[in-house]
């Protein structure tokens, strides 16, 4: 006899058109996510993902003639060879009517890019704020503005960049040109969701766990489990326990 309940079952199951993961609590929020399933079959993530133009349209409308200080700095980025903004910033971009720009996160594909950002962030009155002992993070600040160089790894892509960072809410990085992000991105800094990209540095993750659940994100059940059982299965090293990498 053919079991007809498994089979109702497995129709039930419906999978995005577009990415083809299982539709369910982990990539669709709201209403107007749900409503958009049933008229296109594409999860609220990937709908986000690719009609947002939030970043973009920030990106287009900068103007030299604004000479506020977002602008300065994003264009040593656009103008110096090697270098990502990415991370916080980007957050912040996305959801202006809840985030602040706290910081600029510069990322470097080598040390002649990041010693040419330091010269020329000298030359506009920047001073140095902070040097940690290792030398894997600088920290340079003007006014309001306050610019951290970001040195514990040298990243030869933004894809290679973004695919190291732990929260997918954070996995957004510009070179100058391109803006490139995680898929998850857009939805979960607008749904203000915890979701986990990769870990490298558990302690690191713990601390910016905490410090996104305080802007008010919420840290999903999928995330707290894969967490665990990560650090259920490793060894704790000194490498493991650095407490920053940005």
């Amino acid at each position: 006899m053919i079991d007809l309940t498994n089979i109702r079952e497995q129709q039930a199951i419906r999978h995005c058109l577009q990415c083809k993961e299982v539709i369910n609590t982990d990539n669709v929020f709201t209403e107007a996510g749900r409503k958009e399933v049933e008229i296109s079959g594409i999860c609220e993530v990937c709908f986000d993902y690719s009609l947002d133009t939030t970043v973009e349209e920030y990106l287009d409308d900068l103007s030299e003639e604004t000479g506020d200080g977002d602008y300065e700095i994003l264009k040593l980025v656009r103008d110096i060879h090697g270098v990502f903004l990415a991370g916080g910033f980007w957050r912040s971009v996305q959801d202006p009517s809840n985030e602040i720009v706290e910081d600029y996160d510069l990322f470097f594909t080598g040390v002649q890019a990041k010693e040419e950002i330091e010269k020329q962030l000298i030359s506009m009155g920047f001073a140095q704020l902070f040097k940690c002992p290792q030398g894997e993070l600088t920290t340079y600040k003007q006014g309001d503005h306050k610019v951290q160089l970001v040195t514990k790894f040298w990243y030869k892509s933004q894809e290679d960049l973004i695919d190291s960072f732990d929260i997918t809410a954070c996995c957004a990085s510009w070179d100058g040109e391109k803006f490139i992000c995680n898929r998850r991105f857009k939805s979960d800094v607008m749904n203000k969701r915890i979701y986990l990209n990769k870990i490298t540095f558990p302690v690191a993750t713990m601390n910016r766990i905490a410090k996104y659940s305080r802007k008010g994100y919420k840290l999903m059940g999928k995330t707290n489990m894969e967490f665990l059982e990560f650090i259920n299965g490793i060894d704790f090293a000194d490498f493991d326990m650095a407490l920053y990498v940005d």
